[in-house]
């Protein structure tokens, strides 16, 4: 609101001034200055925009850094920066040179497995011997992934939508890639239903059973 009234007041004590000649602006609407330089929100996270605006009194030239340029003396400009960024702005006059910074916090950092706990959905192929998944949520590795089964007999593998191995027979944890739709788990040297059980690492969850009839 404070800025909102000097902005009101300097436009319209200039107008007066122009018409009249004979206004008497007080010195501190008139004197070289930044008024302001700010940025909100101050913390994002990446991909998301925030606002930069400023306020310059009495500059012959006003620029800001990272690539924005010059810039009216009042003003905003809309920013997606995608990692913590100082801007500087720096304004002049005949005389003299200003600089003011303003930093935008950018979280660039996901969240880490132990912070959530994801979503997997399988669909069972009997006539195959797989469990293959139907939908899983983004960024979940095949490594943070534990699969028992209740057959000391059974053997298991994973392998991509192609049916090719992704680690050797009963072998998570040398997985580098994502869980990835269509993925499966082949079971192997067993008869009968066979429980198959997905447990998360990280939170210790068990994700969900499915029932095999090889």
């Amino acid at each position: 609101m404070k800025k909102t009234v000097i902005v009101i007041g300097v436009c319209f004590l200039s107008i007066l001034s122009f018409f009249s000649g004979c206004v008497n602006v007080p010195d501190d609407l008139t004197r070289f200055s930044i008024v302001s330089f700010d940025v909100e929100p101050a913390i994002i996270n990446q991909g998301e925009y925030a606002n930069l605006s400023w306020i310059v009194i009495s500059a012959d030239t006003v620029t800001i850094d990272n690539g924005i340029g010059n810039v009216a003396l009042t003003g905003h400009r809309m920013i997606q920066p995608m990692q913590t960024t100082t801007y500087i702005l720096t304004a002049s006059n005949s005389t003299t040179t200003k600089n003011v910074t303003a930093t935008i916090t950018v979280n660039s950092e996901p969240q880490t497995p132990s912070q959530q706990t994801p979503n997997i959905r399988c669909t069972i192929n009997d006539a195959t011997n797989r469990i293959i998944i139907s939908s899983v949520d983004a960024n979940v590795r095949w490594s943070d992934i534990e699969i028992t089964t209740n057959n000391i007999n059974a053997t298991w593998q994973v392998q991509d939508i192609n049916n090719n191995g992704l680690a050797r027979i009963g072998d998570t944890s040398t997985i580098s890639g994502y869980v990835n739709v269509g993925d499966s788990i082949l079971l192997l040297e067993t008869n009968g239903n066979v429980t198959v059980t997905l447990a998360y690492e990280p939170t210790s969850y068990i994700l969900g059973s499915w029932i095999v009839n090889v």
